[in-house]
């Protein structure tokens, strides 16, 4: 899965080249703006919605959901992007997923001369169209502006103002954010095509070796919580507990159960496993049946002195039983 998001410097070729990634990974394409569309109106009013679009402030605010839009973009963009191919251009991606396993962070730069004269070119192709339409603040603010050179500087000052105060200070231009700063008044859309690839192709193998490790540590670790155990019936029965996600301690509580004439403590009972989600002790049984009868006796000694301690002997024909059945099934763990 690939999930690259794009930060450009004003006129640098940030979103037509999104959008051509976007065709080449067969990935959802978002702009900034899309982000409002389709996360953010369906739960906004019309005044937010236009607080939105003058004032940085208001991703901040709280919304209807009860919680702020940033939060909402934020939660909907890794949603989304768990189960999709995804561009995101210009929208601040790079702070939304910066941590997101996989994720490809690019940023494109170019002279400042070269984008200001390609922001004058751009734009009086679009007034002598009249295509006010698909205009955005990043490409004009001032449609009927005759000084593009000044509309730039405004475009740039409120670029630096809306990541300052939605991503909290934040700078969209420090490199430290990205896998890669490309400089795209001098590379080829095809050189930098080649180049992302390689980027996402080295992202993808580290996330599959980070899961590599993280699943080994967790052997590991499930290893470090058996040894504990004082024989292999009760890590048998901690794995049949870890396979059906039933949280488990070992011996937690030791309960007194008989004192002498001086109050001292003449015998204990300490049952095997306690499992929270029930509020229930269990005391494993897997040895000769001999045996039991003593357990038995510690049992109805704790129920008579600590009678809110609900407590079961498990014993060892039904545990034997439900294990084999489990084995034979191959949901054991390893």
């Amino acid at each position: 899965m690939a999930i690259i998001t794009v930060s450009s410097e004003v006129a640098a070729y940030g979103r037509e080249f999104s959008e051509r990634l976007a065709d080449r990974y067969f990935a959802e394409f978002i702009y900034r703006d899309d982000l409002v569309e389709r996360f953010i109106k369906p739960l906004a009013s019309e005044h937010e919605l236009y607080l939105l679009k003058i004032s940085p402030k208001q991703y901040l605010a709280e919304s209807s959901a009860g919680i702020s839009f940033y939060d909402y973009i934020y939660g909907a963009l890794h949603e989304l992007a768990s189960r999709a191919n995804l561009v995101l251009s210009d929208c601040g991606g790079q702070f939304y997923l910066a941590n997101f396993p996989g994720a490809t962070h690019i940023r494109l730069i170019a002279d400042r001369n070269f984008r200001r004269e390609r922001f004058k070119r751009r734009n009086e192709e679009l007034i002598s169209r009249e295509k006010y339409d698909n205009l955005t603040y990043r490409d004009l603010v001032y449609p009927a502006a005759s000084d593009f050179g000044e509309v730039f500087d405004q475009v740039e000052k409120l670029e630096r103002r809306f990541y300052n105060t939605v991503f909290k200070g934040q700078s969209e231009a420090e490199a430290t954010h990205y896998d890669a700063v490309l400089n795209s008044g001098r590379l080829s859309f095809e050189s930098m095509f080649k180049l992302v690839d390689e980027l996402v192709l080295e992202r993808q193998i580290q996330k599959e070796l980070e899961a590599y490790q993280s699943e080994e540590e967790t052997g590991q670790l499930r290893q470090a919580k058996y040894f504990e155990l004082k024989n292999e019936s009760e890590r048998e029965f901690a794995r049949l507990l870890d396979l059906y996600r039933i949280e488990w301690r070992y011996e937690p509580k030791t309960f007194p159960i008989d004192r002498d004439m001086q109050g001292r403590v003449t015998l204990a009972f300490s049952p095997d496993f306690y499992l929270p989600r029930f509020k229930l002790f269990i005391e494993l049984t897997t040895m000769k049946q001999s045996y039991v009868s003593i357990k038995k006796q510690k049992l109805k000694k704790l129920q008579e002195l600590y009678p809110d301690v609900r407590c079961k002997i498990v014993y060892k024909k039904d545990f034997e039983a439900l294990f084999k059945r489990f084995e034979a099934s191959g949901t054991i763990y390893d």
